[in-house]
Order: C-alpha cells, then structure tokens, then sequence
C-alpha cells in the first residue's frame, strides 16, 4: 500500500509542469556608463538664452559626462520670447553636451505647437547653435492634411521654414527643395 501511493505520487509530482522562467533583458548601456540616471533633464541654450527643454526617461553618461545617451526622448522648443514653438519625441537620442548637439533616433516626430505640422523620421539631429534640425534620412511631412515626402531636410523647431533635400514629392506652400 505504502508502495503504492509512493508511487502515485512521484506520478503527480511527474506531470506538475515548472513554471517557465520569465526572461529579463538588461541594458548593455548600464554596465559601461560612468552614471547611470533616471528622469534627465537639460536646458538647451544658444547665446545664453532657452531654445528647448530636453526630458528623457533614462540617461547613461559616457566620456566624463560630455556624451549621454538617452531612452525616452521628449524636447520642448521654444522662441526666443519663450513661447514654445515644437516638440520632438523619440526612442533614443544622443546629446552631445559640449558641442550643444542632440542625435534623436527611433520613431522620431516633430509636432509644431499649433498641431498643423507634423514631421516623421527615424533619425534626426538637433543642433542647438543654429536652432536648427537636420537629417539625411527619408521623412515625411504633414500639414493641414496635405503630404510630402523625401530624403534628407533641414528645418526650424517650428517646421515652419522647410528645406527638402533630394527625391521630394508631394507640394504645399511650406516645402521648397534646398537650393
């Protein structure tokens, strides 16, 4: 009998299934940053006066805090006169703190404040001396409904003064090809 229910219950403890191990991915970044943060924050400055607010979710500082790369990208532009002018979000992004460069990768958008503008790319750069953005990448810009599209641009935070610089399609009054 003792023989029995030994047996009955090595067959029970047989078929209980383990549950699977849950897997875990942790960041590469993490283990070679020199600092690792959570909720970042930077004034983006030209000339000592506030062009944007840089948030991110997370930073890993590199190369004695002069190279940060961030996950969770958002960027608030503003006018001179602080009036904010765009939003840029992203995946990740790169800032560069000496030379006042952000590098925003992975599904990159730019809304203009007024929602009429709307720019998509998946890498773009943002140069804080020239209040300028930049790319070589393919976009596409919406306004008012009306679409372009091309390879490589050059733009204000705004996306109000609009360079397209190769294979430009589509036509509104704010797209002109660089000359």
């Amino acid at each position: 009998m003792i023989a029995a229910v030994s047996a009955g219950m090595l067959m029970v403890a047989a078929c209980r299934k383990e549950a699977p191990a849950i897997p875990t991915t942790q960041s590469a970044l993490a283990d070679s940053a020199d600092q690792v943060m959570s909720g970042v924050e930077f004034l983006l400055t030209g000339g000592g006066v506030q062009q944007g607010k840089l948030v991110a979710d997370s930073g890993f500082m590199f190369e004695n805090s002069t190279r940060i790369e961030l996950r969770g990208v958002r960027t608030d532009f503003f006018t001179k006169t602080g009036e904010q002018t765009g939003t840029l979000t992203s995946r990740e992004g790169t800032y560069l703190k000496q030379r006042g460069d952000l590098e925003a990768r992975k599904t990159v958008v730019v809304l203009s404040t007024d929602g009429r503008r709307r720019l998509e790319t998946e890498q773009l750069r943002y140069d804080e001396r020239t209040d300028m953005i930049t790319t070589d990448s393919a976009f596409v810009i919406t306004q008012d409904g009306q679409v372009a599209r091309g390879v490589g641009f050059s733009t204000d935070p705004d996306v109000t003064r609009f360079a397209c610089k190769a294979s430009c399609e589509g036509n509104f009054n704010m797209a002109r090809r660089a000359p």
